[in-house]
Formats: C-alpha cells, structure tokens, sequence
C-alpha cells in the first residue's frame, strides 16, 4: 500500500515534534505511520504560536487547511524559528 506523503513534515512538526521531542524526520514518519493505519488526521490547531495566514478559513476541508497553514509557514519562517516556536509551546 503507497501513502500519501503530503503535508506529513509540517502535521508531524505541529503534532509531534515538541509534545514528543522527534526529530523533523521522525514526526513525519510518525505521520506516514498514522496514515499507514488510517488514523484520522487532526485539524490544525487554530492557537498555534506560528500563526495562522490572513485567508485562513476554517471552515475548508482539513487538506486545504494544511495545505494553506504550510505554505504560509514556509514563506515566514526558517526550520530554526519553527523549532525555537514550537518548543516554547509546551
């Protein structure tokens, strides 16, 4: 069975990364796993210390809000703000 590897860095960095100390590698893998299962993926959290762009719609599909939350944190912020953010959200 092939899954979709979509998305499953940026879900594993706001899911797992800081709650389980992973890696950036091992989140995603943690997420491919999940998908593997066919676990349900979560909506994005709606507090999160990154942020959230100006277009963001809650009420879009949960892909489409990823999709969007992840483009919006790669265009504003570098892999070592994201872990220095996501660290002192715990």
């Amino acid at each position: 069975m092939s899954i979709n590897p979509a998305y499953t860095s940026q879900i594993g960095h706001m899911k797992f990364m800081a709650r389980y100390g992973f890696s950036s590698h091992g989140s995603a893998a943690c997420m491919i796993a999940r998908k593997s299962f066919r676990f349900r993926t979560e909506q994005p959290r709606y507090d999160t210390v990154l942020g959230l762009p100006k277009t963001f719609d809650k009420e879009k599909s949960n892909y489409r809000n990823w999709m969007s939350l992840t483009q919006y944190i790669k265009k504003n912020y570098t892999f070592q703000d994201k872990i220095e953010l996501l660290k002192a959200d715990r």
